[in-house]
């Protein structure tokens, strides 16, 4: 006869997540469905797999993080592309470098500390032809975003301290739309590097999955009429 063999008692680790800075039950409910544990505990939460931040404190987190946690988010992203301002920061300093190639990207001030060259944009009336998408830095979804002619409602938001700094760009009135609809594309790519005789290859990798959203209501180009 065979013989038997003895069942594993391996105990299975469960994975735990810290859920104490995540604002939305959908990442929740997910976790749950995977079996996983959710932490809600402020004492136990630093010791979970995996971290999902939708608060601020995420340099502070990147410094507890060990080598057997996971954290919803990249190095560097927060304060070199996350951000609206560093954003722009950084791609007007790949415009210098490559104009041709970043030619895309309409004009960006970053307000108040560029008002004085913004300014130059609007008459004696403060009045301006072009219309200026205001976003301001920190704000997600949609949140504190207006479209303007006039100088005072540029300054009266950069004022705000609520609000902070604003980043301001000529306003794109025909873009691409699918069904009329304005939509934006979240896609991964990581560019890398390998060491390749005296200097380094780059490598480049497109993630197959990414987003779309899309805008409930269809596109109206903005006019001076309407922008109110």
């Amino acid at each position: 006869a065979a013989e038997e063999v003895a069942p594993s008692r391996t105990k299975k680790i469960k994975v735990t997540f810290n859920a104490t800075h995540c604002m939305y039950d959908v990442i929740t409910e997910s976790i749950e469905a995977r079996g996983w544990k959710v932490v809600r505990s402020e004492t136990k939460a630093p010791m979970c797999n995996l971290h999902w931040l939708d608060q601020s404190g995420i340099m502070e987190w990147f410094r507890r993080v060990e080598p057997w946690m996971k954290i919803n988010h990249y190095p560097g992203m927060h304060n070199a592309l996350a951000r609206k301002t560093c954003l722009a920061r950084n791609m007007a300093r790949m415009q210098r470098h490559f104009p041709v190639e970043y030619n895309f990207l309409p004009q960006t001030w970053i307000v108040p500390n560029e008002m004085i060259d913004f300014e130059k944009q609007f008459d004696e009336f403060g009045k301006a032809k072009t219309i200026f998408i205001a976003k301001p830095d920190a704000g997600t979804q949609g949140r504190g975003i207006f479209l303007t002619n006039e100088l005072s409602k540029i300054k009266a938001a950069a004022a705000d301290r609520e609000t902070g700094l604003l980043v301001v760009q000529r306003y794109i009135g025909k873009p691409m739309l699918i069904e009329g609809l304005k939509f934006d594309l979240r896609l991964y790519f990581l560019v890398g590097s390998k060491l390749q005789g005296e200097g380094l290859e780059p490598r480049f990798f497109l993630f197959r999955d990414g987003l779309v959203r899309l805008c409930t209501t269809e596109y109206t180009p903005p006019t001076l009429e309407n922008l109110d």
